[in-house]
């Protein structure tokens, strides 16, 4: 995906896996809130629902709640113990 002159990410996919590498300033203007420069990966993982997802994490704080993404996945964003971020995602 095109970013100004550069890539803002590159999805790789092999074998039903996918791997997404996202620029830092892609990153900053898509969620702002885990643009930190801090030292951390994110977890994209693509669930059936998100109400299980909020029934699990009853009282965790969230970096963002829900949001809908312009490709029209619905996504809930909390950052782990350890300051890893983890995005849970319902497509379709």
């Amino acid at each position: 995906m095109p970013d100004g002159d550069g890539l803002g990410f590159v999805i790789l996919v092999r074998d039903k896996l996918e791997l997404m590498l996202q620029s830092q300033a892609s990153l900053a203007k898509d969620v702002p809130a885990i643009a930190t420069g801090k030292d951390r990966s994110v977890l994209y993982l693509e669930v059936e629902s998100l109400d299980p997802i909020r029934t699990a994490l009853a009282g965790w704080p969230r970096i963002i709640d829900e949001r809908t993404t312009f490709y029209g996945a619905r996504e809930l964003i909390v950052e782990a113990p350890s300051g890893h971020v983890v995005f849970f995602a319902v497509h379709g």
